[in-house]
């Protein structure tokens, strides 16, 4: 990183084993939280955090450069540099703790924060690689599907939380028995869709399961980057604690807000299938135990019989 402020220059050494400390100013700290820039008596640069969370037993992130030391006697989290080589991404990454701190009450210190490390965590430890424009296309649907929700008031507070392809369930969305697949096609007049596995369509007889395809459309003039779509929905999140959350989901998928992605898409189509009897689709039960691994296409022009309202999911997903 270029320019990095020091913000532990100021900071004398440690001496006879006192941990040297100033607190955050107004310009990085408005609120003026107990949060403090310190030194510890091997000189490691660092970051406190007070809290006042009444759970304050978490488990939280490691680092290989960075030592997280939560004291639950004086409820007060340190980060403290190990290497200095990484000390521009340390420094930002206690930026936007700091930052983000401004938006909760001390009670929320502990768990906003680990939120915070976890999103770092996983997006120092993924491929540094964008996202492919098929990826960013499968992104672009889910969150336009969240983005429904979201509008819903009776859904609102699940929204997030409902969102679990990438923690490696079965389908994108899951509502206690009720899931949904979201998947996304090129344009309107192309009519397949492609289905990752035998288990993405697979339900029990007391599971419901819906299919959310959406059409897009690179869109130069007038459409939006990944980058505007995830501000769009980030905008649409009334809890800034589930926009933290949010935000670590994002990180599981591989993107980055420092990521700018040009690609403009529009979403210029959308159609909803309830998975029923007689559904075209391969599952565990209309295959060998020998097969695994299946991918196969759907043609949407065969699923006028299945087709259902996005109105009567919302209200059936809000009861």
């Amino acid at each position: 990183m270029t320019n990095t402020q020091d913000y532990w220059k100021e900071l004398q050494n440690s001496v006879e084993g006192h941990v040297s400390t100033i607190k955050l100013d107004q310009k990085i700290n408005p609120r003026l939280h107990d949060i403090f820039w310190i030194k510890d008596i091997h000189d490691r640069e660092g970051l406190k955090i007070s809290y006042a969370d009444l759970e304050n037993e978490i488990l939280l992130p490691h680092f290989s450069q960075i030592e997280v030391i939560n004291s639950t006697k004086t409820n007060a989290l340190f980060l403290m540099l190990n290497d200095r080589t990484v000390k521009g991404a340390f420094t930002a990454l206690c930026e936007n703790i700091a930052s983000s701190l401004q938006l909760f009450t001390k009670d929320k210190h502990l768990c906003a924060t680990k939120l915070i490390l976890a999103k770092w965590s996983k997006l120092l430890s993924v491929s540094k690689n964008m996202l492919s424009t098929e990826a960013q296309r499968g992104l672009i649907g889910e969150l336009t599907f969240l983005s429904s929700l979201l509008k819903q008031e009776k859904l609102q507070h699940q929204a997030i939380q409902s969102w679990t392809g990438i923690e490696g369930t079965n389908q994108d969305f899951s509502f206690g028995n009720i899931f949904v697949e979201v998947k996304t096609k090129h344009n309107e007049s192309y009519p397949h869709v492609t289905i990752s596995s035998e288990y993405q369509l697979s339900t029990n007889s007391s599971e419901a399961l819906y299919l959310a395809v959406y059409s897009l459309a690179k869109d130069p003039s007038s459409g939006k980057t990944l980058n505007q779509f995830v501000d769009k929905v980030r905008n649409e999140i009334p809890d800034p604690l589930e926009q933290l959350y949010f935000d670590n989901k994002l990180a599981e998928y591989g993107f980055s807000n420092d990521d700018k992605y040009t690609i403009k898409w529009s979403i210029i189509g959308r159609a909803l299938y309830e998975v029923k009897e007689n559904f075209p689709r391969l599952t565990p039960s209309h295959i060998s135990k020998s097969i695994s691994k299946v991918s196969y296409s759907i043609n949407t022009e065969d699923l006028k019989d299945y087709k259902a309202l996005f109105t009567d999911l919302y209200t059936e997903l809000g009861k």
